[in-house]
């Protein structure tokens, strides 16, 4: 006979005998072994739903343990107490925060809301409010912890009767007219989230922005600038006179404008920051001018800015030039580069061999005589002479002819290192005559330096006691 391992469950064998005994024996074993099964099944079941219609907590669970911590254990306001707001007890739902609102609101005031409600709801994507303004003159306004404590994404209109509420330039104002509708838009909580933008319309019908800024943990207001420019047209306009922010189409003429800018159509920008005045004027010729001034001052001359175009032509002129000046260089035997620096021209112009230096022009002759002398000391006579200056070298060779009556002739050589000149080889139908004596440094009147020159040229005997004082040309060489 063999059992299973669990219950002892007869198993007979292929040899032996089934008993009735043993077959009802088996299975009031099972039966009871169920019936236990069953019985445990109905109390745990018993004992789980005991556990879960207790509603003391059991387990002990705190609010803070499922994220309520900050959560009041607070009611349902009644309507009274909704109505009255006096309670800081009680939770409001939906219900009762219409009743409050029903109580507080006049018919008049809560059509009011109604309309504006419904404009802005049109008008959503849009800056321009129409819808009912508020007068407001209380400066605080102004400041940015007002606008900070709205709720978020708040959009504000505001209407102020002087520019200086909202702290507006006064350049930005034409006239002394004040008025000013300021819209201004939170978009956050905290600067974090970025600065409050304010738009300001102004009564000139300039639109300007100013924007929060946080330089040291502390919000401020950042400077007013135009956004949407004034746009005016004017023909021959004073420059002078346009200090308020704008763009100004210009043309004609203009007064106290930049030089070279007559008939020259284009826009005026100015532009304003704090007490300072910049002016831009641009041309459709490519020509950008700019001055400024401040407030009590007098404007800086105009200086003009170059740009990409005046860059380029300046390149290509120097670049011509370059190449105009290698080529010269390169046509006296020193080759050179048309892009070649500059320091490298300049050095290859100084290696240019030049030879000897000359000069030529045409002087008056002398209407009198003097008295020149020879080498020795012994008088040479008297004769006519030029006096030549500005020389930039010592000659050794000088050529003079005269013409008056027929031609003279003379020649100064010092070639040989021995000065000497020969006066008047008088050339004519006859014969002519020559006078030849020799200089030895400043003989006399005669002289022969670096920079100029005083010699006898004509023999006083071939044109008597005075001469007519004509030109006489002259080459000398060094």
């Amino acid at each position: 006979m063999l059992y299973t391992p669990k219950l002892l469950l007869k198993l007979p064998e292929n040899h032996e005998h089934v008993l009735v005994e043993d077959f009802n024996e088996n299975f009031t074993k099972i039966d009871t072994e169920i019936a236990k099964i069953i019985d445990e099944e109905t109390g745990a079941e018993a004992k789980f739903k005991q556990h879960a219609d207790n509603k003391d907590n059991p387990h002990g669970v705190t609010k803070d343990q499922i994220g309520l911590g900050d959560v009041q254990n607070f009611g349902v306001a009644t309507q009274g107490e909704a109505e009255a707001g006096i309670s800081t007890s009680k939770y409001m739902t939906p219900e009762r925060t219409k009743q409050a609102i029903d109580k507080i609101l006049t018919p008049e005031e809560r059509s009011k809301w109604n309309a504006a409600e419904q404009i802005v709801t049109q008008n959503k994507e849009s800056w321009s409010w129409n819808g009912n303004k508020v007068l407001d003159t209380r400066t605080h306004k102004a400041t940015v912890s007002y606008y900070r404590s709205l709720s978020l994404s708040t959009r504000t209109h505001y209407e102020f009767k002087s520019y200086s509420d909202v702290e507006i330039p006064a350049s930005y104002v034409k006239n002394n007219v004040g008025y000013v509708v300021v819209e201004t838009f939170v978009p956050w909580s905290d600067y974090s989230g970025g600065g409050i933008t304010q738009i300001a319309q102004l009564s000139s019908g300039l639109t300007i922005k100013r924007i929060s800024i946080n330089p040291n943990g502390t919000e401020i207001w950042g400077n007013w600038f135009p956004t949407i420019y004034a746009q005016e047209r004017v023909t021959n306009l004073n420059f002078n006179d346009y200090v308020a922010p704008g763009v100004y189409q210009v043309g004609g003429t203009p007064i106290n404008g930049p030089t070279n800018t007559s008939g020259d159509w284009g826009v005026l920008i100015v532009e304003v920051s704090g007490d300072v005045i910049i002016q831009t004027s641009k041309g459709l010729s490519n020509n950008i001018w700019t001055r400024y001034k401040t407030n009590a001052g007098n404007w800086s001359p105009w200086e003009q800015i170059l740009t990409t175009s005046h860059y380029n032509q300046l390149f290509q002129s120097v670049s011509n030039g370059k190449a105009a000046i290698a080529n010269a260089i390169t046509q006296k035997g020193i080759w050179t580069a048309a892009n070649a620096e500059f320091a490298t021209m300049a050095n290859n112009i100084s290696v240019i061999s030049t030879g000897k230096k000359f000069a030529s022009g045409i002087t008056n002759l002398s209407v009198d005589k003097t008295t020149f002398n020879y080498n020795n000391g012994s008088v040479g006579g008297s004769h006519f002479y030029v006096n030549v200056s500005g020389l930039n070298f010592r000659p050794s060779l000088i050529l003079f002819n005269y013409t008056y009556s027929s031609k003279h002739v003379a020649v100064y050589n010092n070639t040989t290192g021995e000065e000497s000149v020969f006066l008047s080889l008088q050339t004519s139908s006859y014969n002519g005559n020559a006078t030849n004596f020799h200089l030895h440094g400043n003989s006399g009147f005669a002289y022969v330096n670096a920079t100029s020159f005083r010699l006898p040229v004509v023999i006083g005997q071939n044109l008597g006691t005075t001469s007519n004082g004509g030109p006489v040309t002259w080459t000398a060489f060094e």
